[in-house]
């Protein structure tokens, strides 16, 4: 059984190393970039594509500007708790974000776009997904890529930090079910609600309504029928 990290996930989809560009043009191109992304605060499906092929959230006011998925891959449990703007690019709905209006916005277009330009989008969602797993307490393991995909939780529910009445995580929660379904990752969608929906269960059993009814519908309607 092979155990994946998220920065495992990820390297696994690299293509092969090319040669880089001149560090000055880097740095125009992503000047440019930052000027269009302040000036215009639309959504664009290239941003997508851009942050999923190497680059960098808009540097901007906020906890997470300027880092790339790989570097938000490598944070830690502690450090996804306390920043707040890194989810919305993980994880692209198709209505815009009111907290982080330069995140991108999945349409049909930027789902083909970013399939286009990354042929490995999916698996680099994959490694998205497994980062999320891991702060909420489980792990991912998969034989082989055609293998059935397993969760298994690796915490208990008493060191679950995350579980509180109205806990912001409810949100992310959320927002990771539909975006996987959306862009075609229904098997981990599906998986992930079920993980998220048992431990939900358990914690209410030991303290009744800490997950209210209406998050667990909420979580049902976002989840794969």
């Amino acid at each position: 059984m092979q155990l994946l990290t998220p920065v495992s996930a990820y390297q696994a989809s690299l293509p092969p190393p090319i040669k880089k560009q001149k560090k000055c043009w880097d740095f125009i191109i992503n000047l440019f970039k930052w000027i269009f992304c302040c000036f215009s605060f639309k959504t664009d499906p290239q941003h997508k594509a851009d942050f999923f092929s190497g680059g960098q959230i808009p540097r901007r006011r906020g906890d997470c500007s300027g880092m790339t998925q790989i570097e938000i891959l490598s944070l830690s449990n502690q450090e996804l708790e306390q920043r707040h703007n890194f989810i919305q690019w993980l994880f692209p709905l198709k209505k815009a974000s009111k907290s982080q209006p330069l995140a991108p916005i999945t349409t049909d277009k930027a789902i083909a776009l970013c399939s286009r330009q990354n042929p490995d989008f999916k698996a680099r969602m994959r490694a998205n997904f497994i980062l999320m797993i891991r702060f909420y307490g489980g792990s991912f393991s998969q034989k082989t890529k055609q293998s059935p995909i397993t969760l298994n939780r690796i915490k208990k529910i008493a060191e679950m930090h995350w579980l509180t009445e109205n806990n912001h995580n409810y949100l992310r929660i959320t927002r990771i079910i539909t975006s996987l379904k959306i862009h075609g990752l229904t098997n981990e969608a599906t998986l992930f609600h079920r993980f998220i929906k048992n431990i939900a269960t358990e914690k209410n059993r030991l303290a009744p309504g800490t997950v209210s009814d209406r998050t667990l519908r909420i979580w049902e309607h976002a989840a794969p029928k």
